[in-house]
């Protein structure tokens, strides 16, 4: 994907519906148990209506995607754990021992660990979407080139475009989107 292409495709999200929030929100308050005594998770199926535009949302098949890599700026000490440890859980991932694994087992979802950017060989049993063996050390200069950060947004893209076409998402009896939340935003968007 080009940086262009990128633009392009930012161009065509819309914001969230509003209206399907609301009505979602409305189903929930609905409901005999405490006002928002579902916590977080109200509020996360209510993102989820105004994502997908309706409040009809079905879950019937889920995945779990991780996203494993290194950053650059460990060389300075600044994690207790080196690059090995992330080759370690991705390892973990694909053979099905993490608690992640677990939680996603007890909810029937897929769990896919993918490589985005780890140093060192790949890891079998994890999806190769690799970028570059790691970031740069951002302390002496940019962690990653322009290019790379392009290329990892269309990796994730891609990454959810293929579990949608293999029919895992959360699907609205309405209407089918791509839902992602922007770098650095509260709020989330989708592209249909």
């Amino acid at each position: 994907m080009t940086e262009l292409e990128l633009k392009q495709l930012l161009s065509r999200i819309t914001r969230p519906d509003e209206t399907a929030r609301t009505a979602a929100h409305a189903h929930w308050a609905s409901l005999a148990k405490p006002l928002g005594g579902l916590g977080r998770l109200e509020t996360m199926l209510e993102d989820a209506a105004a994502l997908t535009g309706t409040a009809e949302l079905v879950f019937s098949r889920r995945a779990v995607l991780v996203l494993c890599a290194d950053n650059g700026v460990v060389a300075q000490g600044v994690s207790q754990t080196d690059q090995g440890v992330t080759r370690a859980v991705a390892g973990n991932l694909a053979a099905r021992r993490t608690s992640v694994c677990q939680m996603a087992k007890t909810a029937r979802c897929e769990v896919v660990p993918v490589d985005l950017g780890m140093a060192g060989e790949p890891v079998p049993g994890v999806q190769n979407c690799r970028i570059a063996a790691g970031t740069a050390d951002f302390t002496t200069g940019p962690a990653m080139t322009r290019q790379q950060a392009v290329d990892a947004i269309a990796a994730g893209i891609g990454l959810v475009r293929a579990q949608k076409a293999a029919g895992v998402s959360s699907k609205a009896k309405r209407r089918r989107t791509t839902s992602f939340r922007a770098s650095g935003s509260r709020s989330p968007v989708t592209a249909t």
